[in-house]
């Protein structure tokens, strides 16, 4: 039976968690405070973590980052701070999802199960078999074992679910991968209200992505339908720019081409009809 760890000053909060959590068939243990939680993991064994934001006696971003120097134990965030930098700030502390409050605990359950779910052997897949490929992406070689980057000298480290979401671009790479697909492959259920979850792990990969040699920018968003790797390995910000400056001069070129055609056409046109008439 799973066991999982709730951390949170509400003592309600964790009453209710323990109940539904149990109720779902996980062995649950809570506590209200943050240094108290980090202690209990040195000394018990817990399959994941349910984490609250604020916590009088230490921040919850900062448990996490303690948590994260000696411990890969999944965490879910859960807090009422739903803003981006609340969600850019925990995931890059390492943890695995975000739930907002208030919620659903049948979504936390199927949440819960999914994280799980993740550090569980499954069928082959290209992403829960990375450590047995080779990825490479803007010159630099993946460490999917480490979660780091590395090109030269240059070392960028990723959190578990910025390497997830970089094997799959790479795995499928050239295609348009919507974020609801994203989001059923990394943590194996949908939901569109969490679409900006993937927005947020994909504006941070690019961050870091671009920390390598020659600023390299492979993931490109095509608005509306998702997200897609090329891997131009020479490509920075200024040449991206450069090429859609091209692109931009030769659709103009192609435009004025075209229209001259249409205007010689219709010239002639009118130049027959004058004659027809005289």
């Amino acid at each position: 039976m799973p066991k999982i760890l709730c951390i949170d000053d509400d003592h309600y909060l964790t009453d209710l968690l323990r109940y539904g959590l149990t109720r779902a068939d996980f062995d649950v243990a809570t506590t209200n405070s943050g240094r108290e939680g980090l202690r209990l993991v040195r000394v018990e064994r817990f399959d994941l973590i349910i984490l609250d934001v604020n916590i009088p006696d230490m921040n919850g971003f900062k448990v996490l980052a303690a948590l994260r120097t000696f411990s890969a134990i999944p965490v879910i965030m859960l807090t009422a701070r739903a803003q981006d930098e609340d969600i850019i700030a925990g995931f890059g502390e390492g943890a695995d999802d975000y739930v907002s409050k208030p919620f659903s605990m049948q979504v936390l359950v199927t949440r819960v199960k999914a994280v799980l779910r993740r550090g569980t052997v499954r069928a082959i897949d290209p992403v829960e078999n990375a450590n047995r490929q080779a990825y490479h992406v803007a010159g630099a070689m993946l460490d999917t074992e480490t979660n780091e980057l590395a090109a030269g000298e240059t070392r960028v480290r990723l959190t578990p679910t910025e390497s997830r979401i970089l094997q799959l671009l790479l795995t499928h790479e050239g295609q348009v991968l919507a974020a609801e697909r994203i989001m059923e492959r990394i943590w194996g259920y949908n939901s569109d209200s969490d679409v900006n979850v993937i927005k947020t792990h994909i504006r941070r990969l690019r961050e870091k992505i671009l920390r390598l040699p020659g600023n390299p920018q492979p993931i490109r968003t095509l608005p509306g339908v998702g997200y897609v790797l090329n891997d131009m390995e020479q490509d920075s910000a200024t040449d991206l720019e450069q090429d859609s400056a091209t692109d931009l001069e030769q659709d103009s070129a192609t435009d004025l081409e075209q229209d001259s055609a249409t205007d010689l056409e219709q010239d002639s046109a009118t130049t027959g009809d004058d004659d027809e008439l005289a």
